[in-house]
């Protein structure tokens, strides 16, 4: 109806329309269309951005990984798979409507009798009924259907309702209602009970199918949450074993390195006391000797001179007093060279261990020496922080380089300057890189990080700072933090050197 009038009204317009006259020799004046750039170009928008997220959303339900990077990456993807999710979650239910509704086929031209003359008449309103409590309302009669109806009815009676057999069981009651309401519209008895029993039973079915909605969902959150347990036991046991087995395995090092150490330091301080002892019984017996001789010859010459030169004996023995008193010296410079090592040692210890304050242990590396003033140079010139603090030991060293050697090998293909985008691109990129080991040769990322890695390994970490040193760009500026505990260390183990090569050559001097 809508239609046909619509269309009589568009044919009674262009009749009314006048054609236009066109004078000869006239002109015509061509209009220039718009262009509608902005329509053109929301509408692209709008096609392409359909397009892209059609296409990930399509990817993301085929493979894991894509799904993962489009949720990811690309704003309002999660909304878009939130949606596919419950449309395919929903689709069955719907398929399974339609499957069913298929078995009835009514005509529109054959339920509804044509009516004449109403596409001129609109339609009445409809009265609104205010809501009274139940008690109040009373039940309109159903009109009676006329012959004429009845007639046409009879004549074109709507088909009854088949059940399949694959039909869910929640929707036998609605099928059953819309039977009997079919063969009551057939008959001409249909009541208010009868479309009252139908709106109960769809109700019932709508009711049913919320339930077992909330139910399936209620279960799948279980199930995961059951899932998400165990997975998360599996990977704390994991985690638990993995550190136990890290933590013994690092106090087998510290303890096969602490005994090596004090087997090295008592080795030392044997072959100090060893030495020094040689040196002093020598000289004490070079000295006995020398003084029999001396006392052999004096009294030689006291028995030849008679006592004449007791003047000059006296003098000699005040020679071999000074003697005596400059060996006591030597022993006991000899025993501060063995405590200045001791105490050497201690220092090393403690560089070869965690980080931790060596301020005692340089302190008596200063007393064993307190008029040296090369040993109280090197002292003072050790800086407050790594007194207190200390510094880290290579083998610290070497864990904190493994831990940021991935992150200097993403950098290493960014420019300086680069943005986001560069580092992303960096990032992307240095997965193809091939990671080298050893010593080789070149100045690019690889070659310098394995020989990094590889002079760590040795304990050399003065070459290895000077390696990491040579970076540039943003893989120096990553590699800040550990250049600087590098360098401490290198500082801390050259003034170590000093003090062992100036404790040599004092205990040198003293035989």
């Amino acid at each position: 109806m809508y239609r046909r009038a619509t269309f009589s009204t568009y044919r009674r317009l262009l009749q009314e329309i006048p054609p236009v006259k066109v004078e000869p020799g006239a002109t015509p004046e061509f209009v220039v269309k718009k262009t509608h750039k902005i329509r053109n170009f929301l509408l692209a928008t709008t096609l392409l951005a359909a397009g892209v997220y059609g296409g990930g959303a399509y990817a993301s339900l085929h493979d894991e990984k894509t799904y993962n990077t489009f949720t990811s990456y690309v704003p309002g993807a999660t909304s878009v798979m939130y949606f596919v999710d419950e449309w395919r979650y929903r689709e069955p239910v719907y398929s399974r409507f339609g499957t069913h509704s298929k078995t009835v086929s009514v005509t529109a031209s054959k339920a509804t009798p044509r009516l004449n003359k109403t596409e001129e008449k609109p339609a009445a309103p409809t009265p609104v009924i205010p809501k009274e409590s139940k008690k109040n309302v009373v039940k309109p009669k159903l009109a009676e259907p006329s012959s004429t109806t009845a007639k046409s009815s009879t004549a074109e009676a709507l088909p009854n309702f088949t059940i399949p057999e694959d039909l869910d069981p929640s929707l036998n009651g609605v099928v059953d209602a819309l039977s009997k309401v079919t063969s009551k519209i057939n008959t001409g008895k249909l009541s208010e009970k009868h479309v009252r029993d139908l709106l109960e039973s769809l109700q019932a079915a709508s009711t049913e199918f919320s339930r077992v909605r909330v139910a399936q969902a209620e279960e799948l959150k279980s199930e995961l949450s059951k899932q998400s347990e165990k997975f998360n036991k599996i990977i704390e046991a994991q985690i638990a074993e993995l550190h136990d087995a890290f933590n013994e395995e690092k106090m087998l090092f510290l303890k096969v390195y602490n005994d090596r150490l004090v087997n090295e330091v008592e080795a030392a301080k044997k072959t100090i006391l060893a030495e020094a002892n040689t040196a002093i019984m020598a000289q004490f017996i070079e000295q006995q000797e020398e003084f029999a001789k001396t006392v052999a010859n004096r009294v030689e010459e006291e028995r030849e001179g008679r006592l004449s030169q007791i003047e000059k004996l006296s003098s000699e023995l005040s020679a071999m007093e000074k003697t005596v008193l400059s060996s006591g010296e030597a022993i006991t410079e000899s025993d501060g060279a063995v405590n200045f090592f001791v105490a050497l040692s201690a220092l090393q210890s403690a560089m070869a261990t965690d980080a931790r304050s060596i301020q005692p242990q340089l302190q008596t590396v200063a007393k064993t020496l307190p008029k040296d003033p090369l040993v109280k140079a090197v002292v003072d010139s050790v800086s407050d922080e790594v007194k207190t603090h200390g510094v880290l030991s290579p083998a610290q060293l070497a864990v904190r380089f493994a831990l940021i050697a991935p992150e200097i090998r993403r950098a290493s293909l960014a420019p300086p300057d680069a943005g986001v985008f560069g580092h992303l691109t960096s990032r992307v990129l240095s997965a193809l890189l091939v990671k080298k080991q050893g010593m080789p040769k070149g100045d690019d990322i690889e070659s310098i990080l394995a020989r990094a890695e590889t002079l760590l390994s040795q304990g050399n970490v003065v070459d290895a700072v000077a390696e990491v040193n040579s970076l540039q760009g943003w893989p120096k500026k990553i590699a800040g933090d550990w250049l600087n505990e590098g360098r401490k260390r290198g500082e801390l183990e050259f003034l170590v050197k000093v003090l062992a090569d100036e404790g040599r050559l004092w205990s040198i001097s003293t035989k």
